[in-house]
């Protein structure tokens, strides 16, 4: 196997025996299966929050295979989280390896239909929402000490305020971005260029 087609990658979330069906096609295609780390992709199988927190704080890149069809908003959804390749698992069995050599090589890899599905659903939320969103100054702290790993206590002691002040601040920004929790804000804040990195 040349370096072009060298992949590894590790599988999260699903059930065992869904799990084990995943790795099977990845090993018959000559993907190394590996732990999730900083610098490698993880298949994502029906992922809970918890799994795309933990996803979130490894910095893995992600390819999202689901048991569901999922609908425009979904699959915004899914790419905001950081989703680089999103597949249904009844999909063509070379399609899986193909997404994690996408990935790996750095790349994103949707079909043309998610592709529309996304376009739309962008379309509608810009219709939707009003002017442009701005991030006060503390509020892009929030977001830099959330990005960075930190907790409430770390960030109250980073910037030398109250944690209970930080949960404030925190809660006005998921209000301000229309997100449930720490990764949403961060993956939909580094989608509409309101964060470096």
């Amino acid at each position: 196997m040349d370096d072009v087609d060298a992949a590894a990658a590790a599988v999260v979330g699903g059930t065992s025996m869904e799990r084990e069906a995943l790795v099977e096609v990845l090993v018959a295609a000559g993907i190394e299966l590996v732990a999730p780390a900083s610098d490698g992709v993880v298949v994502l199988l029906d992922p809970s929050d918890q799994d795309w927190e933990e996803i979130n704080r490894i910095g893995s890149r992600r390819v999202l295979v689901t048991t569901h069809p999922l609908d425009a908003d979904q699959v915004l959804a899914a790419v905001l989280r950081g989703a680089d390749a999103v597949l249904e698992a009844d999909a063509p069995p070379g399609m899986l390896p193909r997404a994690v050599r996408v990935v790996c090589a750095g790349g994103t890899d949707l079909s043309p239909l998610l592709v529309r599905l996304v376009a739309d659903a962008l379309r509608r939320h810009a219709q939707e929402d009003g002017p442009p969103l701005r991030l006060t100054k503390r509020e892009r702290d929030i977001l830099a000490s959330i990005n960075a790993g930190e907790t409430v206590k770390q960030t109250a002691q980073t910037l030398g305020i109250a944690p209970k002040t930080v949960e404030n601040l925190q809660s006005r920004l998921f209000r301000k971005l229309g997100v449930k929790n720490r990764a949403q804000a961060v993956a939909l804040a580094r989608s509409l260029g309101l964060m470096q990195g």
